[in-house]
């Protein structure tokens, strides 16, 4: 049992909050809309699902000042970042690394202070924790909830305290973003908007999106998302709570096809990104199966990987270098899977079949200008 009362706790959460507000108007005015309360027995640290700030007292009563100030800071932006709306089926505990490590350079770069083990890499610097997700390793069943000591992030709930549907999801993030804009005014009328935070509030007002995201949502868009009781989701399951989960996890087959025609096939920077992503789709998405064809101007290798499958950059042998015609992958997918899409990496130079039964979305790379007769076509460059 705690030494500390909830009035003396309560009291130095408001004297930190009282700081933010002074120095720190931006990450004082998110916080506004977090409603603190103790709850020692559930929480060693903090936790936010964006409308409530839950803490231990041991833990408000252990930090310094600084490092409270910059707790408070952290757990703010964790909801500005929709953090507590985005991670899906990802495994919590490894989400909460990653939405850490996207943080703390921000709350570092704002001139606060945090707790010695507080989650930093230079590496993770600017990316986002979709991003940091797909890098980092499986977290031990054992692993402590928060392994940075700086407060965690649960998923959000509408306002029934239920998991959220996709249009409530989409309504909350519109609303998260008001508050993002409305707590960036206030601190720039008062001079006390850092350049470092003017820059991320921009982008996370307007985004641009990369090719990698035009990549997921296409691939998003034949998830099944049926539910039942028979297969609860894990989303609430570290907090002993029960919701139903999907009918059948992740999609059915998935084909890509990668054009190893000399045209890409000696562009080393474009397969390893293009590869990459597949790989955190892979992850996130879990087809039963993934077929990954090698063609150039005819199917040079095929590799084929089941749901749970390791797939590291070494697994994958891109063989080719000739020719480009798209048709054998095509006619691979008729002759041996049911896709549910096809992917498809090239320059779009070669011979294309009239048409395909399943989605596509072809990858272009540097070339701007080409376009396909059928599917979608997403640009890309080197490096970009």
């Amino acid at each position: 049992m705690s030494d500390f009362s909830d009035e003396e706790v309560s009291r130095r959460v408001s004297k930190a909050r009282t700081f933010l507000l002074l120095d720190h108007p931006f990450f004082a005015t998110l916080l506004l809309h977090m409603q603190p309360i103790r709850r020692d027995q559930d929480f060693d640290t903090m936790a936010t699902d964006g409308n409530y700030l839950y803490y231990n007292g041991d833990f408000v009563m252990g930090l310094d000042m600084d490092e409270l100030v910059g707790v408070l800071a952290h757990e703010a932006m964790h909801p500005a970042m929709a953090h507590h709306l985005r991670r899906m089926e990802r495994e919590p505990r490894r989400w909460n690394v990653a939405a850490d490590y996207a943080i703390n350079p921000i709350i570092i770069d704002s001139g606060l202070k945090l707790p010695k083990n507080a989650l930093i890499n230079p590496k993770y610097k600017g990316m986002m924790a979709e991003e940091i997700y797909n890098l980092l390793p499986e977290q031990p069943k054992n692993a402590k909830s928060d392994p940075g000591g700086c407060g965690g992030v649960m998923d959000g709930k509408n306002s029934k305290g239920e998991v959220p549907s996709k249009a409530e999801r989409e309504q909350m993030e519109s609303e998260g973003k008001i508050r993002v804009a409305q707590a960036a005014a206030m601190a720039k009328a008062r001079g006390k908007l850092p350049e470092s935070i003017e820059a991320l509030v921009s982008e996370m007002l307007e985004p641009k999106v990369s090719w990698a995201d035009l990549l997921r949502n296409f691939v998003a868009k034949i998830l099944v998302t049926d539910t039942t009781w028979s297969n609860p989701s894990r989303r609430f399951a570290h907090m002993g709570i029960v919701f139903p989960g999907p009918l059948k996890e992740g999609c059915g087959e998935i084909v890509v096809g990668v054009d190893t025609s000399g045209s890409i096939y000696c562009d080393p920077v474009i397969l390893q990104q293009f590869l990459g992503e597949i790989n955190s789709i892979l992850e996130d998405v879990k087809p039963e199966r993934t077929h990954i064809v090698y063609c150039d101007a005819k199917v040079q290798h095929v590799q084929t990987f089941e749901t749970g499958d390791t797939i590291t950059p070494a697994t994958f042998k891109v063989k080719g270098g000739g020719g480009t015609a798209f048709e054998p992958v095509f006619d691979w997918s008729n002759q041996n899977a049911q896709p549910q899409c096809v992917i498809y990496l090239t320059d779009l130079m070669g011979s294309f079949p009239s048409s395909f039964g399943a989605p596509t979305i072809w990858v272009c790379a540097n070339n701007d200008q080409a376009q396909a007769p059928f599917g979608e076509v997403i640009h890309v460059k080197a490096g970009k």
